[in-house]
């Protein structure tokens, strides 16, 4: 039962405030301490399933055949969880390709023959073929058991994971051709496997994706993002999903806090007005 002689204030703004930031219609109305403990409880179990399943277990969509039903509790965990519905709802088919978009650079790391290679990599278009067709330029360092060697080259034959996903690294493979300076001067080839940053845009709330990728072959990995996602995080996975949905409920209560106020009995019901007599001890002369 809610306390009736506690007059809150803005119930309903409150409420609202709540539902976008744990805590914040608390603040709103003055009730301080519990802001502060539900807003730390709350953001800090979703955090923490978050970093159990490593960012991937918040994810919308709400096809007939694949409803992600733990969202429904997800959900009222505030902002920290509505970005899944905005890539759900606003990504197109070529946010979903292996395709180098446009013309780009970005920073890269990964292996190369026996030694590491990291830099920056210009894509552009390679105009030299009849087809659609991408490369990189590549310069970075290369570092092997010798030392750390500056180094100029190219990438072709490029593969490269899907521009969305809910990785903040985005998978890149590539044959490189380039020239390593110092020491080690000369002409360097190989297969190049690493990873280029994806951006927080393109990663918080992504879509796991239950489908088969192209350009997998590289690694020899066939699964599904999802298959993947299992796999690797085990049973992480599921305890990352559970903890979020526990925050997204949590939020419920705390919602329900700001338009009802505190659960104990009014003391009006319990002591006669007039002479403070308990009601229920009360006879009739």
């Amino acid at each position: 039962m809610s306390n009736a002689s506690e007059k809150l204030h803005q119930p309903i703004r409150s409420a609202l405030l709540t539902l976008a930031v744990p805590g914040l219609g608390h603040f709103y109305q003055g009730r301080y301490f519990k802001g502060a403990l539900y807003s730390i409880c709350i953001l800090g179990t979703f955090l923490f399933g978050m970093r159990l399943g490593d960012g991937k277990v918040l994810y919308f969509d709400w096809h007939p055949e694949r409803r992600t039903w733990p969202y429904v509790c997800q959900f009222f965990a505030g902002v920290a969880a509505w970005p899944a519905i905005l890539q759900w709802e606003f990504r197109t088919p070529a946010d979903f390709s292996d395709e180098v978009e446009k013309p780009f650079s970005s920073s890269f790391a990964g292996t190369l023959d026996s030694g590491t290679l990291k830099g920056t990599v210009d894509f552009k278009r390679n105009a030299d073929q009849g087809f659609p067709s991408w490369e990189g330029n590549v310069s970075g360092t290369f570092k092997t058991a010798d030392g750390e060697f500056p180094v100029r080259g190219k990438l072709t034959e490029i593969h490269i994971d899907w521009k969305v996903a809910p990785d903040a690294q985005r998978r890149l493979a590539g044959q490189f051709e380039g020239q390593v300076e110092g020491p080690q001067a000369g002409l360097r080839q190989g297969w190049f496997e690493g990873s280029l940053p994806r951006s927080i845009v393109d990663s918080y709330g992504a879509p796991l994706r239950d489908k088969q990728p192209p350009n997998r072959l590289y690694d020899g990995d066939q699964r599904t993002d999802l298959a993947r996602a299992h796999a690797q995080l085990g049973a992480r996975f599921e305890l990352g999903v559970l903890y979020t949905m526990v925050a997204g409920l949590l939020n419920v209560l705390a919602i329900w806090d700001n338009l009802e106020g505190p659960a104990y009995e009014s003391q009006d019901d319990e002591e006669d007005p007039a002479d403070g007599t308990p009601g229920k001890d009360r006879t009739t002369a």
